[in-house]
């Protein structure tokens, strides 16, 4: 996504400031020093968008060439120079990060192998009974996955040849790809004394626990309104752009807009997946469509509310649940099992 032109940015008094790195605040918020040695004053609220960076996996060998990790359009670009055809590609990791390269490796050609240190693939995301079905897709178009397994060290000379197992056993290796997640980038807030719990704690509007001071997107651990307690990390592009129309509407102290429910997608091979809410394993589930052939949705269900959804080439399906999620009426299952039914009219009936 590109930025609006620099006239579009001064039409509405912003200044952009790119290649500028701020190395702390004044925790009375008067002015901010940037590593130039730059010092901006007359500041009245702070803003941190300061995102994530790739967990590194600290083991032996790690320095290696050829062992990438995937956050920017550049690391794209450079990994893309290793999937060529026939190349023995490691993948360590097994979250949408590491299923969606592993499923673009293996389109172009590649031999993949994916290592993952939990039971099973996407586990932060979703319970077994639909990530193993994403799984078994990547099974049956070759993809070698190793559950309950991790690294013990990478093997080579300047360039990564194999791939050092927990229990010894040495995978063959041209390029690997390490995909285990993100850290938020807390420096400044940590500076600020803000309260950080594996990210910024932030309430419903982006205020963080120091007056003044907001913050928006990856770097941030909010209320989990859909299930009504705790926190929760919400790594998504929606999340970071309706996040940001929050914290906007709560400096002009405006009213806040209504968040809808979260939502992500990923393409994997033919499969367009889509989740929106909260799927968690000891929900109620109905099942529209057949999981088979790979067409369904799944509606989850908690004391007769829907508040989860997960579906693979169903999306349309995915936006009238999200409808349902964010009005919070009852549903009854039967009507959203039966294909007859146009969901649309049930959910224009129930609201």
């Amino acid at each position: 996504m590109s930025w609006p032109p620099t006239e579009q940015w001064a039409d509405l008094d912003v200044e952009v400031r790119t290649g500028e790195t701020i190395a702390s605040i004044d925790r009375s918020l008067s002015s901010l020093h940037a590593e130039s040695g730059e010092v901006h004053s007359g500041v009245d609220v702070v803003v941190l968008c300061t995102g994530g960076r790739n967990r590194i996996l600290n083991v032996p060998g790690g320095d290696l060439e050829a062992i990438y990790y995937l956050r920017d359009l550049e690391d794209a670009a450079t990994l893309s120079t290793s999937l060529k055809p026939g190349t023995r590609l490691v993948v360590v990791g097994g979250g949408y990060i590491g299923c969606e390269i592993a499923a673009s490796a293996t389109t172009r050609g590649c031999h993949v192998t994916v290592l993952e240190a939990m039971p099973h693939i996407l586990s932060r995301a979703l319970p077994p009974r639909w990530s193993d079905v994403i799984a078994h897709e990547h099974r049956q178009k070759g993809v070698q996955i190793r559950i309950s397994t991790s690294v013990r060290r990478f093997v080579g000379d300047s360039r990564v040849r194999a791939v050092e197992l927990d229990d010894g056993e040495l995978l063959e290796a041209d390029a690997v790809v390490v995909g285990i997640g993100m850290e938020p980038a807390v420096e400044l807030g940590r500076s600020l004394e803000l309260k950080v719990d594996g990210g910024i704690l932030v309430d419903e509007a982006g205020r963080t626990s120091r007056p003044r001071v907001f913050a928006s997107g990856d770097v941030t651990i909010q209320p989990d309104v859909w299930t009504g307690s705790g926190f929760r990390r919400l790594e998504s592009f929606q999340n970071a752009q309706e996040q940001s129309d929050s914290v906007a509407a709560a400096i002009l102290d405006q009213e806040l807009p209504k968040r809808p429910a979260p939502w992500f997608w990923s393409d994997q091979y033919e499969l367009n997946i889509q989740t929106a809410g909260v799927v968690e394993g000891g929900d109620d589930v109905v099942v529209r469509g057949s999981v088979e052939d790979g067409n369904f949705c799944a509606f989850h269900i908690r004391h007769g509310r829907l508040v989860g959804t997960f579906a693979i080439n169903r999306g349309r399906d995915v936006r009238v649940a999200m409808r349902m999620m964010e009005s919070g009426v009852a549903v009854v299952p039967a009507e959203l099992a039966d294909t007859s039914n146009d969901l649309r009219r049930v959910v224009a009936r129930q609201t």
